[in-house]
């Protein structure tokens, strides 16, 4: 792509020929001119490419962590009664798990590609009821992975590594 100094080195230039070729010439002919016009569309028309990719990325509302259990728990039902909801979400986490697993069982013993985009998804179902669980037991989401950390650190204070796995003592 012809770069800014073109403009300025060229501008002298294209106004003598503006000049010369005004009465009996169409400006638009300009040899210089149209490099400067065409180099201008092409800016123009990246810039107007890379706008509408930053517009459909800003129109993707992305879920955070902390708001991810409050979107979920807007389609769990039996949310006003937390037993019957938290056996609905521990069958749910198992049901999806299942689901996740058998995708990776075509996989590994079937001879299928993994199939990222189905496992994601399953996964995100196994989100969602685990985001509902753990409202079912008093909790936010994030007290959950908090917790998790926590008990991890305790366990494997240098990282995880199969002697301290097999002689846990909890």
């Amino acid at each position: 792509m012809i770069g800014d100094s073109f403009w300025h080195d060229n501008w002298n230039e294209l106004v003598d020929e503006l000049i010369a070729c005004h009465n009996d010439t169409d400006i638009y002919q300009s040899p210089i001119l149209k490099t400067m016009l065409r180099r201008d569309i092409i800016i123009l028309s990246t810039l107007d490419r890379i706008m509408n990719e930053l517009t459909k990325q800003s129109k993707k509302k992305r879920v955070s962590q902390s708001n991810y259990q409050e979107e979920a728990l807007r389609t769990a039902r039996n949310v006003e009664n937390p037993e019957m909801l938290l056996e609905e979400a521990l069958m749910g986490l198992c049901g999806e798990s299942g689901e996740a697993m058998d995708i990776l069982k075509k996989h590994l013993f079937q001879g299928h590609e993994l199939d990222r985009e189905a496992l994601a998804l399953e996964l995100g179902d196994v989100a969602w009821y685990l985001a509902v669980a753990a409202h079912a037991i008093g909790y936010g989401l994030n007290d959950i992975l908090d917790l998790n950390i926590e008990k991890l650190k305790k366990r494997y204070p240098d990282g995880f590594n199969s002697e301290a796995s097999v002689n846990r003592t909890d």
